[in-house]
């Protein structure tokens, strides 16, 4: 008697197994759903990695704006100086006439 464990399984060609990798059309869907799973974990991935960076993106614009207002708001005023004046442009007034 042959041993079951060892003994050769034969399967005849017209007989489909009833596993689905051992076939041709059950490989090549078995591969199509792997990479179609695969695609779309790295999609959502990098979907996910780019919101972020657009949330940061914006976060940073924001930040950089208010301190753009608060450094124009609280800024020391810049006194200009006066120009010299010209003894041409003053006014004499008169002086009272002794009587």
């Amino acid at each position: 008697m042959a041993d079951p464990h060892t003994a050769a399984v034969n399967i005849d060609a017209a007989e489909e197994p009833e596993y689905l990798l051992g076939t041709n059309s059950g490989h090549l869907t078995i591969s199509t759903g792997l990479i179609i799973t695969a695609g779309v974990i790295l999609g959502v991935f990098a979907g996910l990695w780019t919101i972020l960076a657009a949330a940061v993106i914006v976060a940073a614009l924001w930040l950089l704006g208010h301190a753009i207002v608060h450094l124009v708001r609280n800024r020391p005023r810049i006194a200009l100086p006066t120009p010299a004046v010209s003894p041409a442009s003053t006014r004499h007034t008169q002086l009272p006439h002794a009587a």
